[in-house]
């Protein structure tokens, strides 16, 4: 056991190269130093961390929330008021406490009292790191806010989750997720002075913008002229401009996934892949004239000197999935939050979902029943042959006896003479006492100028003729 009162960074380093296990208690802790504990992690090496919930480790807090309960990486959040140990065990063989948080400042600026535990001496320290890790168990916090930066603006759940139809409020949202996803902007110009034989020359001139998901290497622009989404994604990423920083609430609306913590390339591993794309799409063979052999072709490829990176930027995408369900249906929906241009949908634009059997349906082919208001497709309703209004099944079950079609209750008609039922546009008015009656009780009379009257005028004519 030694006791030193000296800059502790040299001493607190090691927990960096641990290969085991790292336990750190600390009630500050910097986003950089959570972030090698994390990376750690990923390498198989066991990380426990308690910290605080203080405002000024809000940062930190909002960092290591998302990643808590992930393999060999846990977190217990704690209220700043008990927690004041600061206590780092490296391998079960290597410990120190004292007054050393694991901020910048702590290990590298201010000189701290702190004693270092060796070999069988951390057994005692382990015991009271496990005491506070099981004490405070109870005291988790989830998140709710997460910070992040270089993010494009994100259209707010309420306003996404609805989808372009004109029925929404039917659907129910069974899962919601709000993805960010990290992809490195490169912004370049191209431009070179190519010297050709006899003295001739042309100037090759290009500006533009590469984008690459940095998780996977891959770079969009190769797919953009036959790929709706990566088309949309490049246009966002290039017009849409993105916040410095700011701040993502977490809801139990919706599930958020930061694939921040999948990057597998760096900036200038991006910008090697840049260049080698731009070198292809520029690449060609420049004609010139041979004085004496006429028109010939030299091959061209772009130098690195030619190339100049205007900016390469990381920068988070966020894009919205949901899926919903109706009756025995699921619709599933992506959209960019930055935007909210629909990357992927089950539903037709402008269209809706039939309230009977649950298809989704264009706007052409949608139909309102008058009566109960659903919106439905053709197979669930008919036409009146009355009013040519459309009708739900349910609410047109009549027919008309003279051409016997479906008519609706509105257009339905009762001869008071005969009680046949028939549809309104049947009907005939008695000339004189003006009394609608069907075409089969109606009285014709004349040959040129025809008369329509019911029976009892009509006898009432005759009688006047004698």
């Amino acid at each position: 056991m030694r006791t030193l009162n000296e800059f502790a960074w040299k001493y607190v380093k090691r927990i960096f190269y641990a290969k085991k296990s790292v336990w750190v208690c600390s009630p500050w802790i910097s986003k950089l130093y959570a972030q090698k504990l994390y990376d750690l992690s990923r390498k198989g090496v066991e990380v426990r961390i308690i910290t605080s919930d203080d405002e000024y480790n809000a940062e930190t807090y909002s960092y290591l929330s998302q990643l808590s309960h992930t393999t060999n990486f846990d977190v217990h959040f704690v209220k700043k008021e008990v927690v004041h140990s600061k206590i780092y065990i490296i391998d079960d063989n290597y410990a120190i406490t004292g007054a050393v948080n694991l901020t910048y400042t702590g290990l590298n600026k201010q000189i701290n009292n702190f004693t270092i535990y060796e070999n069988q001496e951390v057994d005692e320290i382990a015991k009271d790191f496990m005491r506070l890790w099981i004490g405070y168990k109870s005291e988790k916090v989830e998140p709710t806010q997460s910070t992040m930066k270089n993010i494009l603006p994100i259209c707010p759940y309420e306003k996404a989750v609805t989808p372009k139809i004109v029925n929404p409020e039917v659907l129910e949202v069974s899962s919601a997720k709000l993805t960010i996803n990290p992809y490195y902007l490169i912004n370049y110009s191209l431009l070179e002075n190519v010297k050709l034989p006899w003295y001739q020359q042309m100037v090759v001139k290009d500006k533009g913008s590469v984008v690459i998901d940095a998780c996977n290497s891959e770079l969009l622009n190769w797919h953009s002229s036959r790929d709706y989404t990566s088309q949309m994604i490049i246009r966002d990423l290039v017009q849409v401009k993105p916040l410095k920083e700011t701040v993502v609430d977490i809801s139990e609306k919706y599930s958020l996934e930061n694939r921040e913590r999948d990057v597998k390339i760096d900036g200038k591993k991006a910008e090697a892949l840049a260049r080698n794309y731009i070198k292809e799409i520029n690449q060609r063979d420049i004609p010139y004239n041979d004085r004496r052999e006429g028109k010939k072709y030299q091959p061209y490829v772009p130098s690195n000197q030619a190339i100049t990176i205007l900016s390469n930027d990381l920068l988070l995408l966020p894009i919205w999935s949901f899926q919903y369900s109706f009756k025995d249906k699921t619709f599933e929906r992506t959209i960019l939050a930055s935007s909210g241009e629909e990357l992927k949908t089950s539903f037709h634009k402008d269209g809706a979902v039939c309230e009977d059997c649950g298809s989704s349906i264009t706007k052409e082919d949608a139909r309102q029943c008058p009566t109960c208001n659903k919106w439905l497709c053709p197979a669930e309703g008919t036409v009146c042959s009355s009013c040519n209004g459309w009708f739900h099944k349910e609410h047109i079950k009549k027919t008309c006896a003279i051409c016997h079609q479906p008519t609706c209750d509105q257009c339905i008609m009762t001869c008071t003479i005969c009680k046949m039922e028939y549809g309104k546009d049947h009907s005939v008015n008695c000339r004189d006492c003006g009394l609608t009656l069907c075409p089969n009780c109606i009285v014709v009379s004349g040959l040129i100028l025809k008369k329509y009257r019911c029976p009892s005028c009509e006898e009432k004519a005759q009688n006047k003729k004698r």
